[in-house]
């Protein structure tokens, strides 16, 4: 079993504050974007006469899981880059401010995908929660029902958490960034 997606080459979040992060793909169980749709729209620059008609993706629902050695790769170095200067990806995510989810395929186009955002610097419609092994679980969604996804009980469970990830990959694959 291969835990790399050949579909997706990689991932990353724009935050509220223009920060972005990288994501490796690899440390990523859960992953599903619900109701796409795409819409036209004027934009016009403030203090400027330019104007254009943008196509603006949005979507109804995200979620996404992250593998529990994912924020150590990340300390480590696996997946920063120089525009990445917090230390901490997961406490960083914590803020529960993700505007968007670029999405960079293997033809190399890159879809942009708005997230529901509701809230001046934290986005009301984003919940985000650790287990007690420390997988991350991010939920974004205009109607804020997330539990059939990110149940307490099943979250916990370790049986569940192995089908969610490759565990053994997964700990194998993290140990080149770890030494």
């Amino acid at each position: 079993m291969s835990i790399h997606n050949p579909g997706i080459i990689s991932l990353s979040f724009d935050f509220e504050n223009c920060d972005d992060a990288d994501i490796l793909v690899s440390f990523i169980g859960l992953f599903q974007i619900k109701n796409i749709s795409l819409s036209l729209r004027k934009i016009e620059c403030p203090n400027s006469k330019d104007v254009m008609i943008d196509y603006h993706k949005s979507c109804d629902s995200f979620m996404i899981s992250f593998y529990r050695t994912y924020n150590d790769v990340w300390k480590k170095g696996g997946g920063r880059n120089s525009y990445n200067h917090y230390e901490d990806l997961f406490e960083r995510l914590k803020y529960n401010d993700i505007v968007n989810v670029n999405v960079k395929k293997s033809n190399d186009v890159i879809e942009t995908i708005h997230l529901p955002y509701d809230g001046e610097y934290t986005n009301k419609n984003q919940k985000t929660f650790q287990n007690k092994f420390g997988d991350l679980f991010i939920f974004v969604s205009k109607q804020n029902d997330y539990s059939g996804y990110y149940d307490e009980k099943f979250i916990n469970d370790e049986y569940n958490m192995k089908q969610m990830f490759s565990i053994s990959e997964l700990d194998e694959y993290s140990k080149q960034f770890l030494r």
